[in-house]
């Protein structure tokens, strides 16, 4: 019997940064040359984090686009439901 096991990470990355007064999605801002996203998907990486799910909104295709680019293996896209307003 092997002691294997699995760790799902759900990243939430459908913020549309309009608090940022910004058109570009949240997280794909830039912190020492890389982008938000980027960092979150190395931690997780770093905490044996298996497979990774990265829930998109606003800016999908390329939030899509830079989570395949900075992870390994390609994390799974979920897009999410439209946001509702306050």
């Amino acid at each position: 019997m092997t002691d294997e096991r699995t760790c799902l990470a759900i990243v939430l990355a459908a913020g549309e940064g309009t608090r940022m007064r910004s058109t570009r999605p949240k997280v794909l801002r830039t912190i020492a040359g890389r982008s938000l996203l980027a960092h979150v998907l190395d931690a997780v990486r770093e905490a044996g984090g298996t497979m990774t799910a990265v829930v998109v909104g606003a800016g999908g295709d390329a939030v899509a686009a830079e989570a395949g680019a900075a992870a390994e293996p390609d994390p799974e896209r979920k897009p999410a439901e439209p946001q509702l307003s306050a």
